[in-house]
């Protein structure tokens, strides 16, 4: 079986999805992240947003432009 013929499915975008995605897009495989979210939440400052140190917005990603920064395409 070629590489570029592989077909990987990652559920979930959080830090090891993330960090999956990233490893294997330096392959010729097709990887497809799937999420119920289209952000991700930096979750170790989630208790600065309950203190009212950072707005919500500042913690909040949006998947398609952490994975675009990768080289890879989201759809």
């Amino acid at each position: 079986m070629q590489s570029e013929n592989v077909r990987i499915v990652i559920l979930g975008a959080g830090f090891g999805g993330l960090w999956a995605a990233r490893e294997l897009s330096r392959s010729r495989a097709r990887i497809l992240l799937l999420d119920r979210n289209n952000y991700h939440t930096f979750h170790p400052l989630l208790y600065q947003v309950a203190a009212a140190e950072v707005e919500p917005e500042e913690i909040v990603y949006p998947i398609r432009s952490v994975i675009q920064k990768r080289g890879a395409r989201g759809s």
